[in-house]
């Protein structure tokens, strides 16, 4: 591409818009075909999994008209339900995948900036390559706040790595710094490791360069950004009554969570966190790589790169869970060192054999096989979109409540299986829309939904696959529902009382 000659009335430059266009055209290639594993792809709209399914079913609540926390339990920030809640209104079940490749082309395409900044396009595209083959194993369906986390992440983590290396910045990027952290603030306060280490970064280096003056620079426009975001949330949260349920959800709640009482923090669960999501291609690669140029290069920086990277797979394990979503935040992380790496090597090498030979074995055994399958996909997914995706089960349950109730009507599902609130296109009658496992980590929440469940004594009730258990029997015998249907450990039960509606 760099040989090529300037045709004839072409201004100057084209040849880099050209190449840039090339590039930006190579990204959204690779965001569509990777978010072709959506199960609310465009083409085929499969069930969407289960924590989708919950954020999916608040943002419909919400557009009838009730409000998160308060009407309708879940301990996730509130940006996550206004995303849903846009995707709605784009198209009611799939609109939500339109936010999806947005978030995953930002992502996409701020990584290879971040790479850029260090190598040449063509290194910078395998260390993209390299880093999001993470996602292979860590998207888990899409729709989550990890993902929607990775271009604030990405963004911030350019601004910081600019400033440290060319000393660029200026009011609308500290402003876009602090917004991007109050995003992530608003999704989940565990994913900020990139505004902690390098925030403090920057303050050492003025320090350091006896430059202290402008650390309120930064941190008034820093903040400003941030209120730009978070202060309008609250407010909306506080008009609506609705900000003392967020904080016991999203504070009180999560922190009970991540303790010892909620059955995932103990010292052993959090060790074994740590060294699962470390245990990677990719992450061990970044650390080794950090290792390797802080010897080598600018030990301030991938000194501090070392400590964001350790400090990520700390704030990961922060639950002791290990569930694979988790690790999303670190597909935006490891790019930068990888880049470097490779780029020291073409350096330091007299002939490119050896950077080349790195750069295809990074691609051959880390990057390129999960995007082969992916690609040779995409025809067959195409093919089949007219196809029906969904669950039969799912289909039926919901055909068999729109029997039995009207649209206004209100039913409740015991267990975790939201999808049918979405797919029926009926409301959960208690603030519960599932009540595992948030049931087994505070058993009052257990007590309120049977409580509110005997109030509202909805048309309707099913249990989720399995879910079926002593409490919901006594229940359903104690105000006289009817077994209508099971299947596939999934039951079925009408209040006879209740009026039947067409659906």
């Amino acid at each position: 591409m760099r040989g090529m000659g300037k045709p004839a009335g072409w201004p100057d430059g084209y040849q880099n818009w050209l190449e840039s266009c090339i590039w930006a055209a190579l990204l959204l290639a690779c965001s569509f075909i990777f978010l072709l594993n959506s199960p609310l792809n465009i083409w085929s709209g499969a069930d969407a999994a289960t924590d989708s399914s919950v954020f999916k079913t608040v943002a419909f609540m919400m557009d009838k008209g009730y409000m998160p926390y308060r009407d309708s339990f879940d301990h996730k920030g509130p940006l996550v339900y206004l995303l849903n809640l846009s995707g709605m209104k784009i198209a009611a079940y799939r609109g939500v995948w339109v936010l999806e490749f947005l978030t995953v082309s930002v992502t996409f395409f701020m990584i290879f900036r971040i790479a850029r900044l260090c190598c040449k396009n063509i290194y910078a595209f395998i260390s993209l390559l390299v880093s999001v083959s993470l996602l292979w194993k860590y998207f888990e369906g899409g729709n989550l706040v990890e993902e929607y986390a990775m271009p604030f992440i990405a963004i911030s983590l350019y601004i910081y790595l600019d400033y440290l290396i060319h000393n660029k910045i200026h009011a609308v990027r500290l402003c876009v710094c602090g917004l991007s952290f109050g995003a992530v603030c608003l999704l989940r306060p565990n994913m900020v490791s990139v505004w902690i280490v390098f925030s403090l970064a920057v303050c050492v280096r003025l320090v350091l360069t006896g430059d202290i003056s402008r650390i309120w620079y930064f941190l008034v426009w820093f903040v400003a950004g941030f209120c730009v975001i978070v202060l309008p949330v609250v407010f909306w949260l506080a008009a609506s009554h609705s900000l003392h349920a967020f904080v016991e959800c999203y504070f009180h709640f999560n922190f009970v969570y991540s303790s010892a009482e909620g059955g995932g923090a103990t010292a052993g669960a959090k060790w074994n966190s740590f060294f699962t999501f470390l245990n990677s291609m990719p992450v061990l690669l970044s650390t080794a790589s950090c290792c390797v140029l802080f010897k080598r290069k600018d030990r301030f920086l991938y000194g501090i790169y070392l400590i964001y990277l350790v400090c990520t797979l700390v704030f990961i394990c922060i639950s002791g869970h290990t569930f694979g979503h988790y690790g999303m935040i670190l597909v935006p992380a490891v790019a930068f060192p990888i880049a470097s790496f490779l780029d020291d090597c073409v350096l330091r090498a007299e002939g490119k054999g050896l950077p080349v030979c790195l750069a295809m074995y990074f691609l051959v055994s880390v990057a390129l096989p999960d995007w082969m399958s992916a690609a040779g996909r995409v025809i067959s997914t195409y093919e089949n979109r007219g196809e029906e995706h969904r669950s039969g089960l799912v289909l039926e349950v919901c055909r068999i409540v729109g029997e039995h109730t009207e649209k206004d009507d209100k039913i409740s599902v015991y267990g975790n299986w939201d999808i049918i609130y979405i797919l029926s296109n009926r409301m959960h009658a208690t603030r519960y829309s599932y009540q595992i496992p948030v049931g087994n980590i505070m058993p009052e929440l257990m007590d309120d939904y049977f409580r509110q469940l005997g109030e509202e004594q909805p048309p309707v009730i099913l249990t989720a696959p399995g879910f079926m258990d002593e409490r919901l029997n006594s229940f359903v015998q104690q105000y006289h529902y009817k077994e209508i249907w099971s299947e596939s450990g999934t039951i079925i039960y009408l209040n006879e009382s209740a009026v039947r509606g067409t659906g």
